[in-house]
């Protein structure tokens, strides 16, 4: 019975709890986007999402709200990328009403955060295929639904240096999660792409839900250069890049000079490096082995704690006062171990 009720306990902590310490952490990235939006002088917030979706209804983020968007910082600058630090608000306005912030990494305590940025990819609005992941069932389930996204569905990035994205979904596919092709670079360097990936199907890690989407140029600002936020393999440096765009301030295409921030990049196709950032979510059980130490010391605190309030509830006479002053620590303690139990699972989930 008791161990029923431990593995009863530990879905409704996968389900839920979890649930809670993700929008903890993201109520927290929510702060730190804020901030950096002040930091590079941004005085709106998110751009207005408008009723209407797709190619048949109005758009979500109109190139009005885009121009009336004020930012310091110079039309088209990348934000300095810190790892696991906010890179991006994200919206997905056809399946949830919820804003979610994105970090830099895919790693499983990143994933833990909020939505992660695959580091080997650009940022999103940059030139390129930038990639995102994120849970479909623990951790807040942010692409829970995301099954649900179709073909001209929008998908609305915000960067704390005050631009704004408008993707459109393109297709959607099924594949292995050793599939690291998803991850790789256009051909043509005049492109702007955003891969999603997630877990597929619910509740399982044995395959990868991919939604493809391109940048709606005519409803976004300006893309970035081409721009990599992976610290092993980019060194800060300052790159000159002349693309054709929307212009932050008029919504006019035009063509701009801007200084990307965060590397210099030759080429990033075929680098090898999206195939590590993949290989991360693809581990299976029992991935971290560091996990069983401290799952076995919690385990051993909380059966010590249960022994102990038991023999002291038989020795006292008042047993139920003494489970119940022992009932809090317990719960901490279960917590803990369950947090730990949380780490042998595939992250992928």
């Amino acid at each position: 019975i008791t161990l029923g009720v431990l593995i009863l306990a530990f879905v409704a902590y996968q389900l839920w709890g979890t649930g809670i310490e993700f929008r903890s952490h993201q109520h927290g990235l929510a702060n730190e986007f804020r901030k950096a939006q002040a930091a590079n002088g941004v005085v709106t917030t998110l751009a207005p999402t408008h009723a209407g979706s797709g190619p048949s209804g109005p758009s979500v983020s109109s190139v009005s709200s885009v121009s009336s968007t004020t930012v310091a910082a110079p039309a088209g600058s990348a934000p300095v990328v810190v790892p696991s630090s906010v890179v991006a608000a994200l919206r997905l306005p056809t399946i949830t009403a919820t804003t979610y912030y994105v970090v830099a990494g895919v790693s499983t305590e990143d994933l833990k955060r909020g939505v992660g940025h695959y580091p080997s990819t650009p940022l999103p609005g940059s030139l390129g295929n930038a990639a995102l992941a994120g849970h479909r069932t623990t951790y807040g389930a942010p692409f829970e639904n995301l099954d649900q996204l179709h073909p001209g569905d929008p998908i609305l990035i915000d960067l704390p240096t005050g631009q704004h994205y408008r993707y459109l979904v393109d297709s959607s596919e099924i594949v292995a999660p050793t599939d690291t092709l998803v991850l790789d670079q256009p051909k043509d360097p005049t492109v702007a792409l955003l891969t999603l990936t997630t877990c597929h199907p619910k509740r399982s890690t044995r395959q990868r839900l991919i939604i493809h989407s391109h940048l709606d140029t005519g409803s976004s600002s300006a893309p970035l250069g081409t721009t990599l936020a992976h610290p092993a393999t980019s060194a800060p440096a300052t790159t000159q890049a002349a693309v054709a765009g929307t212009d932050d301030t008029v919504g006019a295409t035009t063509t701009t000079t801007r200084a990307t921030v965060v590397a210099s990049v030759v080429s990033l196709a075929n680098d090898g490096a999206s195939t590590s950032d993949a290989r991360t979510l693809a581990s299976g059980w029992f991935h971290d082995p560091w996990a069983w130490p401290e799952m076995a010391a919690w385990g051993g605190l909380l059966g010590a704690l249960v022994l102990g309030a038991t023999m002291l509830g038989w020795w006292s006479g008042r047993p139920w006062l003494i489970r119940f002053l022992a009932a809090a620590p317990a719960l901490v303690m279960l917590y803990f171990l369950f947090q730990n139990v949380n780490r042998l699972l595939p992250p992928g989930l």
